[in-house]
């Protein structure tokens, strides 16, 4: 088409114009749908035939498929850049299955495995002590089974070689720690409480600072287990 040609469409609408005839264009916008109705398109859509298929079996063949495709649409779900959101999901899922007292079982016990299988896997450094958790019976002396010894190799293996074991248990007895109220606990808050009564200058004149009530609970109880 030249340039001094004009297309029939405009011609058709200058005609319209100069003869006053009311101009109606046709609306071609999309028009804007919230999440709400979104997520029932697609649930309508994936629910149809001719390949009727649940919500929970469309997710389950979006996270299990070895299409090619679909994994480029998850290839960020456990990346730095997605994983927030990933555990948004989780969460959400956490909340809904805890509704029912069915779902808590379920939810309690695939925890439980969770748990054992992620402390199962963190073990303490391999070789020779200090390096290693190993102690030869041919190489031990007698500070070996010292107070303090003992007490620099728990925080050492417990805390760095077993960190999710460490902050679980810990979390428990801080949680435990505003529901009940023991002797025990009594005499932990008492240690806490000498320790920041102690003056700063005492480290320069031999003391050693006791570890906080928290800590030597958690040293009881590494030590029953």
């Amino acid at each position: 088409m030249s340039s001094n040609q004009t297309d029939p469409e405009t011609e058709l609408l200058t005609a319209q114009e100069a003869s006053g005839e009311e101009i109606v264009m046709e609306d071609t916008t999309i028009p804007s749908l919230s999440k709400d109705q979104k997520t029932i398109n697609v649930c309508k859509e994936i629910s149809s035939l001719p390949t009727k298929m649940t919500l929970k079996v469309f997710l389950l063949n979006f996270m299990e498929s070895a299409n090619s495709t679909l994994a480029t649409w998850q290839r960020f779900w456990a990346q730095p850049c997605g994983i927030t959101s990933t555990m948004d999901i989780v969460h959400a899922l956490r909340n809904e299955i805890n509704k029912t007292n069915v779902g808590q079982a379920a939810w309690s016990h695939f925890i439980q495995q969770e748990a054992i299988s992620i402390a199962s896997r963190e073990q303490p450094a391999r070789g020779n002590y200090p390096q290693g958790s190993f102690q030869s019976s041919s190489t031990v002396q007698d500070k070996f089974f010292s107070e303090e010894e003992m007490d620099c190799r728990q925080d050492i293996v417990v805390p760095k070689d077993m960190p999710s074991l460490y902050n679980t248990l810990l979390g428990m007895l801080k949680a435990q720690r505003g529901h009940t109220i023991s002797p025990v606990d009594h005499e932990d808050a008492q240690l806490g409480k000498e320790d920041e009564e102690l003056p700063e200058e005492a480290n320069y004149a031999g003391y050693s600072k006791k570890a906080s009530g928290l800590e030597q609970r958690f040293k009881r109880v590494c030590k029953v287990y």
